[in-house]
This record gives structure tokens, sequence and C-alpha cells, in this order.
């Protein structure tokens, strides 16, 4: 799907109410990294005090902490649909190569992992198609900018290079959600660039080349 664009240039790009968005996007992201620091207290340094015992928030992290550090089926699934959301910070990557090394990846892992991804980058989309304001607080303005030079001029290219180098590919998900890109299209192309950017990885970490 061919995104229209205006002949501005990058340079001249102006946003307009720059400082309310940036502040909406740092009070996002805060409020985030308050939410996602306290878990991790939580699981780290409070546990014993059993705050929250018997509780289903409890319940449903201490269920995927076990899969995840046993390197399970739903831990990779886990793994890609929390690390693949464009609003997230996890190294699904590193988590892999763990996996990898400790030997405990089969084709059903992988299976798994994409799963996770499907689902990861399919709520990136939906985000972004139906909550464009909160996805246009998160990413900045020229970031949108850039994404439409860049996929009138590459297409599918673009996508799949993202994919590859596995830098900003969940952003781009949420953003040409926005843009009410080919979701098939999306996810065929992310998808692909996953597969190949893990194969490398995984040639790399054995050592094949």
């Amino acid at each position: 799907m061919a995104l229209k664009l205006s002949k501005t240039p990058t340079s001249d790009f102006i946003e307009y109410g720059r400082f309310r968005k940036k502040s909406s996007a740092m009070f996002l992201i805060i409020v985030v990294s308050i939410i996602i620091a306290a878990v991790l207290v939580y699981l780290g340094f409070l546990r014993h005090l059993k705050l929250f015992e018997g509780t289903w928030i409890v319940t449903f992290l201490s269920h995927v902490k076990t899969h995840l550090f046993a390197y399970t089926f739903l831990g990779l699934f886990y793994a890609c649909l929390f690390g693949g959301l464009f609003f997230m910070l996890i190294p699904i990557e590193a988590f892999y190569v763990a996996a990898l090394k400790k030997g405990l990846l089969t084709p059903y892992h992988i299976l798994f992992m994409f799963l996770g991804l499907i689902t990861s980058y399919s709520i990136n989309y939906i985000i972004g198609l139906r909550f464009s304001k909160l996805s246009k607080n998160i990413v900045s303005p020229k970031k949108f900018y850039r994404v439409k030079i860049l996929i009138n001029k590459f297409g599918k290219l673009a996508i799949l290079f993202f994919n590859i180098i596995g830098m900003g590919s969940q952003q781009l998900t949420a953003v040409l959600g926005v843009f009410r890109y080919n979701k098939t299209r999306l996810l065929i192309f992310s998808l692909t660039g996953q597969l190949i950017k893990y194969t490398i990885i995984t040639a790399a970490a054995l050592g094949l080349f």
C-alpha cells in the first residue's frame, strides 16, 4: 500500500506542540518504567514479605518466570510476546542465545517463538491502528516521518532490513499501523526478516562462520 508523502524535506519538518507531546510520552514511559521496576523489586527483594501472596498477579508472574528460566516452549513464547512489544525493552536475542547455548532449542521452540512474535507485532499494529495518538506520543513525529520516507522509497526491503538488524522493528509495526499499512504484507516481511536474523545468530553462536 503506497503512502502519500508531503514533499517537505526532513530538515524542514516542524513538530507542533513538541513540548506537550514529549511530556506526554515521558509521563507514559515513566509510568511503565515504574511498574516494571516495582515488579522487579518485588520479585528480587520483597517476595519474602508475601504482600501479594495468593493474588493472580503473583501467580501469573511466577508462572512466566518459571517458564522463562526453564527455557520451555511457553518461556520462549513469553520472551517474544513481551519483548516484541514496542514499548518494552527486553533483549529477545540474548534470551535466544542463552537457550541455544544450553542446547534447549528445538523446532517446537522456534514455532512458539514465532507465535510470540506474531502476537506481539500484531498488538503493536493494532495499537498503532486504534490508538494513533498514544503511539505518536511514544514514537516521535520525526521518526514517523522518516518511516514514511523509507517505506515509500524502499517498500518491503525497508521492513525486511529493520527486522534483520533487530533495531526499531517493534516501533516500525506500530508506526505502520497508524498508516494502515497492509497487515498481512507487514507480518510476512517482518517474520522473514526475523527468520534471517535468527538464522545468522544461530550460525554465529554455533561457530559456523
